[in-house]
Protein backbone atom coordinates (compact mmCIF):
# COMPACT_ATOMS: atom_id res chain seq x y z
CA UNK A 1 0.00 0.00 0.00
CA UNK A 2 1.12 3.14 -1.30
CA UNK A 3 1.38 6.41 1.39
CA UNK A 4 -1.69 8.37 0.18
CA UNK A 5 -3.95 5.16 1.18
CA UNK A 6 -1.82 4.86 4.39
CA UNK A 7 -2.29 8.49 5.31
CA UNK A 8 -6.04 8.42 4.48
CA UNK A 9 -6.47 6.05 7.14
CA UNK A 10 -4.58 8.09 9.39
CA UNK A 11 -7.36 10.81 8.43
CA UNK A 12 -10.08 8.62 9.19
CA UNK A 13 -8.50 7.50 12.61
CA UNK A 14 -8.14 10.85 13.48
CA UNK A 15 -12.01 11.60 12.71
CA UNK A 16 -13.21 8.33 14.67
CA UNK A 17 -11.23 8.96 17.77
CA UNK A 18 -8.92 6.03 17.49
CA UNK A 19 -5.53 7.65 17.47
CA UNK A 20 -6.48 10.97 19.43
CA UNK A 21 -3.78 12.69 17.96
CA UNK A 22 -0.85 10.32 19.08
CA UNK A 23 0.51 8.61 16.10
CA UNK A 24 2.73 11.65 15.33
CA UNK A 25 5.10 11.19 18.31
CA UNK A 26 5.85 7.93 20.71
CA UNK A 27 3.60 7.06 22.95
CA UNK A 28 3.81 8.65 26.17
CA UNK A 29 5.22 6.92 29.64
CA UNK A 30 2.91 5.68 31.82
CA UNK A 31 2.96 8.00 35.10
CA UNK A 32 -0.89 7.49 35.50
CA UNK A 33 -0.55 4.49 37.17
CA UNK A 34 1.65 3.94 39.88
CA UNK A 35 3.90 1.15 39.44
CA UNK A 36 3.28 -0.80 43.08
CA UNK A 37 3.09 -4.15 44.88
CA UNK A 38 -0.11 -4.81 42.75
CA UNK A 39 0.24 -7.41 39.52
CA UNK A 40 -2.50 -5.56 38.10
CA UNK A 41 -0.71 -2.25 38.17
CA UNK A 42 2.85 -3.94 37.25
CA UNK A 43 1.02 -4.85 34.47
CA UNK A 44 -0.47 -1.61 33.56
CA UNK A 45 2.66 -0.14 34.13
CA UNK A 46 5.28 -2.48 31.90
CA UNK A 47 2.46 -2.51 28.60
CA UNK A 48 2.48 1.64 29.11
CA UNK A 49 6.53 0.87 29.08
CA UNK A 50 5.90 -1.55 25.85
CA UNK A 51 4.44 1.50 24.39
CA UNK A 52 6.83 4.07 24.65
CA UNK A 53 9.33 2.14 23.54
CA UNK A 54 7.81 1.31 20.16
CA UNK A 55 8.50 4.06 17.74
CA UNK A 56 5.73 4.33 14.57
CA UNK A 57 6.08 6.68 12.14
CA UNK A 58 3.09 7.60 10.14
CA UNK A 59 4.88 8.99 7.71
CA UNK A 60 7.19 6.44 7.00
CA UNK A 61 7.27 5.06 3.23
CA UNK A 62 7.07 1.36 3.94
CA UNK A 63 4.35 1.60 7.03
CA UNK A 64 1.10 -0.53 6.91
CA UNK A 65 -2.07 1.11 7.39
CA UNK A 66 -3.32 -1.61 9.26
CA UNK A 67 0.01 -1.60 11.39
CA UNK A 68 -1.31 2.08 12.11
CA UNK A 69 -4.80 1.10 13.33
CA UNK A 70 -3.34 -1.65 15.34
CA UNK A 71 -1.02 1.04 16.82
CA UNK A 72 -4.36 3.00 17.50
CA UNK A 73 -5.84 -0.04 18.87
CA UNK A 74 -3.18 -0.47 21.37
CA UNK A 75 -3.14 3.04 22.46
CA UNK A 76 -6.38 2.84 23.43
CA UNK A 77 -6.57 -0.58 25.22
CA UNK A 78 -4.03 1.19 27.40
CA UNK A 79 -6.24 4.17 28.43
CA UNK A 80 -8.88 1.65 28.36
CA UNK A 81 -6.54 -0.57 31.39
CA UNK A 82 -5.92 2.60 33.33
CA UNK A 83 -9.88 3.82 33.16
CA UNK A 84 -11.25 0.31 34.58
CA UNK A 85 -8.69 0.27 36.87
CA UNK A 86 -9.22 3.60 38.69
CA UNK A 87 -13.55 2.92 38.15
CA UNK A 88 -13.17 -0.86 39.68
CA UNK A 89 -9.42 -1.50 41.46
CA UNK A 90 -10.53 -4.99 43.47
CA UNK A 91 -12.01 -6.55 39.66
CA UNK A 92 -9.41 -7.30 37.12
CA UNK A 93 -10.77 -8.56 34.96
CA UNK A 94 -11.97 -5.34 32.81
CA UNK A 95 -8.12 -4.03 33.05
CA UNK A 96 -6.99 -7.92 31.80
CA UNK A 97 -9.53 -7.63 28.93
CA UNK A 98 -8.25 -4.45 27.74
CA UNK A 99 -4.32 -5.29 28.09
CA UNK A 100 -5.33 -8.66 26.18
CA UNK A 101 -6.89 -6.30 23.33
CA UNK A 102 -3.71 -3.99 23.52
CA UNK A 103 -1.43 -7.03 23.55
CA UNK A 104 -3.25 -8.82 20.50
CA UNK A 105 -2.69 -5.44 18.68
CA UNK A 106 1.15 -5.48 19.23
CA UNK A 107 1.46 -9.08 18.04
CA UNK A 108 -0.51 -8.42 15.01
CA UNK A 109 2.56 -5.38 14.32
CA UNK A 110 4.91 -7.55 15.04
CA UNK A 111 3.68 -10.84 13.37
CA UNK A 112 4.22 -8.49 10.13
CA UNK A 113 7.59 -7.42 11.19
CA UNK A 114 8.36 -10.95 11.18
CA UNK A 115 6.82 -12.10 7.81
CA UNK A 116 4.58 -14.62 10.41
CA UNK A 117 0.83 -15.30 9.17
CA UNK A 118 -1.24 -11.97 11.41
CA UNK A 119 -3.66 -12.83 13.79
CA UNK A 120 -6.98 -12.38 12.74
CA UNK A 121 -8.61 -8.66 13.47
CA UNK A 122 -10.04 -8.13 16.85
CA UNK A 123 -13.69 -8.01 15.39
CA UNK A 124 -13.46 -11.54 14.34
CA UNK A 125 -11.65 -13.26 17.44
CA UNK A 126 -14.52 -11.79 19.27
CA UNK A 127 -17.44 -13.89 17.04
CA UNK A 128 -15.73 -16.40 19.61
CA UNK A 129 -16.69 -14.78 22.74
CA UNK A 130 -13.63 -16.48 24.22
CA UNK A 131 -12.68 -15.68 28.18
CA UNK A 132 -9.60 -13.35 28.97
CA UNK A 133 -6.62 -15.15 29.12
CA UNK A 134 -3.74 -13.01 29.82
CA UNK A 135 -2.40 -12.83 33.19
CA UNK A 136 -0.70 -9.31 32.56
CA UNK A 137 2.52 -10.57 32.92
CA UNK A 138 3.66 -10.83 29.65
CA UNK A 139 4.02 -14.52 27.83
CA UNK A 140 2.28 -16.00 30.85
CA UNK A 141 -1.73 -16.60 30.60
CA UNK A 142 -4.26 -18.09 32.97
CA UNK A 143 -7.88 -19.75 33.03
CA UNK A 144 -11.13 -21.28 34.46
CA UNK A 145 -11.37 -24.69 33.17
CA UNK A 146 -15.46 -23.61 32.32
CA UNK A 147 -14.73 -21.30 29.78
CA UNK A 148 -13.73 -21.04 26.18
CA UNK A 149 -10.00 -19.27 25.58
CA UNK A 150 -8.80 -18.27 22.49
CA UNK A 151 -5.83 -15.39 22.32
CA UNK A 152 -3.04 -14.72 19.70
CA UNK A 153 0.63 -16.25 20.39
CA UNK A 154 3.07 -13.56 21.95
CA UNK A 155 6.22 -15.52 20.45
CA UNK A 156 9.16 -14.56 22.51
CA UNK A 157 11.40 -14.78 19.53
CA UNK A 158 9.67 -13.85 16.50
CA UNK A 159 10.57 -16.37 13.57
CA UNK A 160 11.27 -18.92 15.73
CA UNK A 161 9.61 -21.68 17.17
CA UNK A 162 8.39 -21.35 21.19
CA UNK A 163 7.84 -23.88 24.40
CA UNK A 164 4.66 -23.73 25.74
CA UNK A 165 4.56 -24.81 29.74
CA UNK A 166 1.19 -25.77 29.81
CA UNK A 167 -0.19 -26.97 33.55
CA UNK A 168 -3.68 -27.88 34.35
CA UNK A 169 -4.79 -27.54 38.55
CA UNK A 170 -7.70 -29.50 39.83
CA UNK A 171 -9.77 -32.75 40.33
CA UNK A 172 -11.41 -35.04 37.52
CA UNK A 173 -11.21 -33.42 34.55
CA UNK A 174 -9.36 -32.77 31.12
CA UNK A 175 -7.38 -29.63 29.82
CA UNK A 176 -6.90 -29.25 25.78
CA UNK A 177 -4.74 -26.66 24.25
CA UNK A 178 -4.81 -26.45 20.18
CA UNK A 179 -2.87 -24.11 18.01
CA UNK A 180 -5.25 -22.90 15.65
CA UNK A 181 -4.52 -20.94 12.09
CA UNK A 182 -7.09 -17.38 12.43
CA UNK A 183 -6.23 -15.72 8.85
CA UNK A 184 -6.73 -14.84 5.51
CA UNK A 185 -10.44 -16.24 5.77
CA UNK A 186 -9.27 -19.82 6.75
CA UNK A 187 -9.78 -21.22 10.69
CA UNK A 188 -7.90 -24.57 11.03
CA UNK A 189 -6.92 -26.09 14.56
CA UNK A 190 -5.06 -29.35 15.93
CA UNK A 191 -3.89 -30.24 18.96
CA UNK A 192 -0.89 -29.29 20.80
CA UNK A 193 -1.66 -31.08 24.68
CA UNK A 194 -3.95 -32.98 26.65
CA UNK A 195 -3.61 -32.49 30.28
CA UNK A 196 -5.66 -35.42 32.25
CA UNK A 197 -6.35 -34.58 36.60
CA UNK A 198 -3.86 -32.00 37.90
CA UNK A 199 -0.42 -32.21 35.06
CA UNK A 200 1.89 -30.16 33.51
CA UNK A 201 4.05 -30.49 30.51
CA UNK A 202 6.27 -28.77 27.89
CA UNK A 203 5.27 -28.56 24.23
CA UNK A 204 6.89 -26.90 21.03
CA UNK A 205 5.08 -24.88 18.59
CA UNK A 206 6.32 -23.25 15.56
CA UNK A 207 8.67 -26.05 14.20
CA UNK A 208 8.52 -28.73 12.25
CA UNK A 209 8.01 -31.65 14.58
CA UNK A 210 4.08 -31.81 15.11
CA UNK A 211 2.36 -32.48 12.11
CA UNK A 212 -1.20 -32.58 13.86
CA UNK A 213 -1.83 -29.18 14.15
CA UNK A 214 -2.11 -26.51 10.92
CA UNK A 215 1.26 -24.73 9.82
CA UNK A 216 1.08 -21.03 10.10
CA UNK A 217 -0.68 -20.92 13.42
CA UNK A 218 -1.25 -17.63 15.32
CA UNK A 219 -3.64 -18.61 18.04
CA UNK A 220 -3.88 -20.75 21.21
CA UNK A 221 -7.28 -22.45 22.08
CA UNK A 222 -8.12 -24.02 25.46
CA UNK A 223 -11.49 -25.74 25.17
CA UNK A 224 -14.22 -25.13 27.95
CA UNK A 225 -13.85 -28.52 29.73
CA UNK A 226 -17.69 -30.02 30.39
CA UNK A 227 -16.84 -32.47 33.64
CA UNK A 228 -18.97 -30.84 36.66
CA UNK A 229 -15.97 -29.73 38.27
CA UNK A 230 -14.72 -27.57 35.98
CA UNK A 231 -16.07 -24.51 37.63
CA UNK A 232 -13.46 -25.27 40.24
CA UNK A 233 -10.43 -26.06 37.85
CA UNK A 234 -7.99 -23.95 36.57
CA UNK A 235 -4.88 -23.50 33.90
CA UNK A 236 -1.76 -21.70 33.48
CA UNK A 237 0.56 -21.40 29.94
CA UNK A 238 3.64 -19.98 29.98
CA UNK A 239 5.63 -19.33 26.51
CA UNK A 240 9.08 -19.49 26.61
CA UNK A 241 11.87 -18.88 23.89
CA UNK A 242 13.30 -22.40 22.07
CA UNK A 243 16.53 -20.97 23.31
CA UNK A 244 16.07 -21.25 26.44
CA UNK A 245 15.51 -24.86 26.96
CA UNK A 246 17.22 -27.15 29.17
CA UNK A 247 20.15 -29.14 27.44
CA UNK A 248 20.34 -32.62 27.36
CA UNK A 249 23.32 -34.12 28.67
CA UNK A 250 24.79 -37.72 28.64
CA UNK A 251 21.71 -38.96 30.57
CA UNK A 252 18.43 -37.29 31.63
CA UNK A 253 15.21 -38.55 33.43
CA UNK A 254 11.69 -37.66 32.75
CA UNK A 255 7.59 -37.54 33.44
CA UNK A 256 5.56 -35.88 30.98
CA UNK A 257 6.03 -34.17 27.82
CA UNK A 258 9.02 -31.79 27.48
CA UNK A 259 11.13 -30.49 25.34
CA UNK A 260 15.28 -30.39 25.86
CA UNK A 261 18.68 -28.82 23.73
CA UNK A 262 21.09 -30.67 22.14
CA UNK A 263 24.24 -28.26 21.70
CA UNK A 264 26.64 -30.80 20.57
CA UNK A 265 27.62 -30.13 17.00
CA UNK A 266 28.62 -33.43 15.90
CA UNK A 267 26.72 -36.22 15.14
CA UNK A 268 25.13 -37.73 18.88
CA UNK A 269 23.12 -41.15 19.59
CA UNK A 270 20.13 -40.60 21.40
CA UNK A 271 18.87 -43.68 23.19
CA UNK A 272 15.39 -43.63 24.11
CA UNK A 273 13.67 -45.45 27.33
CA UNK A 274 9.61 -44.98 27.30
CA UNK A 275 7.67 -46.60 30.26
CA UNK A 276 3.98 -45.83 29.06
CA UNK A 277 0.83 -47.61 28.05
CA UNK A 278 -0.51 -44.69 26.13
CA UNK A 279 0.61 -43.10 22.82
CA UNK A 280 3.86 -41.27 22.60
CA UNK A 281 5.98 -39.38 20.17
CA UNK A 282 9.74 -38.86 20.23
CA UNK A 283 10.95 -35.94 17.54
CA UNK A 284 13.87 -34.08 16.76
CA UNK A 285 14.28 -30.40 15.28
CA UNK A 286 17.33 -29.29 13.65
CA UNK A 287 18.96 -26.19 14.89
CA UNK A 288 21.16 -24.86 12.29
CA UNK A 289 19.98 -22.82 9.87
CA UNK A 290 16.20 -22.97 10.04
CA UNK A 291 15.88 -20.58 7.00
CA UNK A 292 17.07 -23.40 4.76
CA UNK A 293 18.30 -26.21 6.79
CA UNK A 294 20.71 -27.53 4.35
CA UNK A 295 22.50 -29.31 7.42
CA UNK A 296 19.51 -31.57 7.91
CA UNK A 297 18.44 -32.51 4.47
CA UNK A 298 18.58 -35.89 5.51
CA UNK A 299 15.41 -35.21 7.51
CA UNK A 300 14.44 -34.82 11.35
CA UNK A 301 14.25 -38.36 12.81
CA UNK A 302 11.05 -39.03 14.56
CA UNK A 303 9.28 -41.70 15.80
CA UNK A 304 5.78 -42.37 16.99
CA UNK A 305 3.97 -45.52 19.02
CA UNK A 306 2.59 -46.97 21.71
CA UNK A 307 3.41 -48.98 24.74
CA UNK A 308 6.41 -49.19 26.43
CA UNK A 309 9.40 -49.11 24.20
CA UNK A 310 13.34 -48.77 24.01
CA UNK A 311 14.71 -47.59 20.83
CA UNK A 312 17.57 -44.98 19.12
CA UNK A 313 18.00 -42.18 17.16
CA UNK A 314 20.91 -40.84 15.33
CA UNK A 315 20.76 -36.99 15.71
CA UNK A 316 23.05 -35.04 12.89
CA UNK A 317 23.71 -31.67 15.04
CA UNK A 318 22.11 -29.35 17.70
CA UNK A 319 18.92 -28.84 17.96
CA UNK A 320 15.72 -29.69 20.16
CA UNK A 321 14.43 -33.25 21.04
CA UNK A 322 10.75 -33.01 21.71
CA UNK A 323 9.11 -35.95 23.61
CA UNK A 324 5.20 -36.20 23.76
CA UNK A 325 4.03 -38.66 26.50
CA UNK A 326 0.88 -38.91 28.80
CA UNK A 327 1.21 -36.61 31.86
CA UNK A 328 2.40 -39.76 34.33
CA UNK A 329 5.00 -41.19 31.74
CA UNK A 330 8.19 -41.84 32.32
CA UNK A 331 11.06 -42.05 30.23
CA UNK A 332 15.26 -41.73 30.08
CA UNK A 333 17.05 -40.45 27.13
CA UNK A 334 21.05 -40.73 27.18
CA UNK A 335 23.23 -39.14 24.46
CA UNK A 336 26.47 -40.53 23.29
CA UNK A 337 28.95 -40.16 20.29
CA UNK A 338 27.89 -41.57 16.70
CA UNK A 339 29.65 -42.68 14.06
CA UNK A 340 28.76 -43.58 10.53
CA UNK A 341 28.25 -47.29 11.45
CA UNK A 342 26.09 -46.52 14.69
CA UNK A 343 23.78 -44.09 12.57
CA UNK A 344 22.86 -46.43 10.10
CA UNK A 345 21.93 -49.05 12.73
CA UNK A 346 20.28 -46.67 14.56
CA UNK A 347 18.46 -45.12 11.67
CA UNK A 348 17.46 -48.59 10.10
CA UNK A 349 13.84 -49.27 9.79
CA UNK A 350 12.57 -45.09 10.69
CA UNK A 351 11.00 -42.92 8.71
CA UNK A 352 11.43 -39.42 9.71
CA UNK A 353 7.89 -37.73 10.56
CA UNK A 354 6.36 -41.57 10.66
CA UNK A 355 5.36 -44.35 12.94
CA UNK A 356 7.01 -47.27 14.70
CA UNK A 357 7.96 -49.89 12.13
Amino acid sequence: MGLGPALALIAVAYALGLLTGRLRRRAPAPPAVPAGPDETDRAITGFGEELAALDIDPAAPRVHAESLADYGRALDAYEEAKQARTADPGDPVPTRRALEAGRTALIRIQAREAGRPVPADPERIAAHRPAPAYSGDRFRYQGRSDADHLFAIDWPEPGAPAIVHFARQGADGEARLEAVAIADGREEAGRVAFLWGPAEGRFLIGGWTNPVYPAGATHLRVPADDWPSAAHNTWTLRLESARDAAELTAEHHGLGADVLAVRAAARTALNVHLDTDGPWRVAYQCGRAHAHRPACRRGEPALAGSGPRMFGLTLPGPGLVCVDVPPRARWSLTLAEAGPAGAGRLLRGIVPGGAAP
